[in-house]
């Protein structure tokens, strides 16, 4: 046990407990990869609709605000104002 330490390895039981340790994190990030997909891949496609229509909205809006201008640029030319 002196000549692992001193040559910088690990002894067998050091070995099965980080072994351990790594694959109950690894058990729990898992798990966790899991839940996560189990609650997101469901409504997935309700957020891509989402996603979708607002794309539009923006649309529509630019769209409205260049109308908006054009008429106010419209109207001063038409008033004189």
């Amino acid at each position: 046990m002196g000549d692992a330490h001193a040559a910088g390895g690990k002894s067998p039981q050091e070995r099965q407990i980080a072994s351990g340790i790594f694959q109950e994190a690894f058990t729990m990030e898992t798990e966790i990869l899991g839940i996560i997909l189990g609650a997101v891949l469901p409504i997935y496609p309700l957020l891509f609709v989402i996603h979708q229509k607002i794309g539009r909205f923006e649309e529509v809006t630019e769209e409205f605000k260049k109308l908006r201008d054009e008429h106010e640029r419209t109207k001063e030319v038409y008033h004189g104002s």
